[in-house]
This record gives structure tokens, C-alpha cells and sequence, in this order.
């Protein structure tokens, strides 16, 4: 065979190889469909009701800011509604949160820590809440309660809201919302 005849053999394999990996190249480099995001809807909330209604939600651990192996600050949201409404409401007025010890072992371990928030430290706690929803968020620091170290106890997270308009207070439907403090490590 001469070089010319063996020389277009080599080219036209040369040729096919590189066109079938060019096609393979651009067949895996293809952008995989996702669905179109949803647009953002802007949540309805109630500026001008009584609230009757109140969903807190406290965060499952507390924090150890200073990192002594004690809790020191707990995160609260509140999202106020004035049932049957399912908009949030957000209003005026005072909060109140307490902190129940679960068990008590002695007289003096009964005590109830307390956190009182006036209407302009609520007003400043206005946003959205640990889920997004339009409320209050707070931080209750255990460190600014009490005169000394804090024996390790569960604690069970209670609030109340006093609408600056006057009213009945809104106070949290009785549940389990549970907290340790004191000694974490």
C-alpha cells in the first residue's frame, strides 16, 4: 500500500474519533433541567387587632457564650395571631417570659427565673422568627438572674403578652418547651 491511500485511512479515523468525542463531550456537558424557584409571597400581618393567640417556640439548646460549660442565653420566637385570623399580628405591648423548674428537690431550688421585655424592647425584637414567620424574637440571658452559680435543672419555658391597648393578656397554650441550664458539660 502506498502512503497516500494509508495516510487518508489515518486521517479519517483521526476524523471519526475526534467527532464522536466531540459529540460525546457535548452531550455530557448539557445543562440539567431544574424546576423554575417559586416566587416569594409577602406575608399578611395584622397591625390594627387584639391578639388572642400566641405560638412560642423556644430553641432546643441554649447557648454557652461564655464557654464556662453553662447555659447563658436561651432564643425565644413568638408569632401572635388573633384567631380565626391566620395572619400574624404585631402590636404593642409588653412580654413576659418565666422559666418553671421541671422538678424541685429542695425548697430552694423552686425559684421561677423571670424576664420582663417593656414595649419599646419589644418593639425592637420585631422580625421574622426562628421559622420565618413575621413575630418577636428574643434572648433570655440566665446570666443577668440569679446570684451565683446555677445548679443544672430542666427547665420548662413559659410566656405572656400584655397588648398596650389594654385587654385581656395572651398567654402561651400549656406545653413542654424545654430547657437546661446550669452545669451543660
Amino acid at each position: 500500500m502506498s502512503r497516500a491511500p494509508l495516510a487518508l485511512l489515518a486521517l479519517l479515523v483521526v476524523s471519526c474519533t475526534l467527532t464522536i468525542g466531540c459529540e460525546d463531550a457535548t452531550k455530557t456537558s448539557r445543562r440539567r433541567y431544574t424546576p423554575p424557584r417559586p416566587e416569594p409571597k409577602v406575608m399578611k400581618v395584622l397591625r390594627d387587632v387584639r391578639p388572642n393567640r400566641m405560638a412560642l417556640i423556644v430553641a432546643p439548646k441554649a447557648e454557652d457564650i461564655e464557654g464556662d460549660g453553662k447555659a447563658d442565653l436561651i432564643n425565644v420566637s413568638v408569632v401572635l395571631f388573633s384567631e380565626p385570623r391566620p395572619e400574624p399580628v404585631i402590636v404593642p405591648g409588653t412580654f413576659e417570659f418565666e422559666a418553671v423548674p421541671l422538678h424541685t428537690d429542695s425548697k430552694s431550688d423552686v425559684s421561677i427565673l423571670k424576664w420582663r421585655f417593656n414595649q419599646d424592647q419589644t418593639g425592637a425584637a420585631e422580625g421574622p422568627t426562628m421559622f420565618g414567620f413575621p413575630g418577636y424574637r428574643f434572648q433570655l440571658d440566665v446570666r443577668k438572674i440569679g446570684d451565683g452559680p446555677m445548679p443544672a435543672k430542666v427547665v420548662n419555658i413559659e410566656a405572656t403578652f400584655q397588648p398596650a391597648a389594654g385587654g385581656p393578656p395572651v398567654k402561651c397554650v400549656p406545653d413542654q418547651r424545654l430547657v437546661r441550664l446550669g452545669n451543660t458539660g
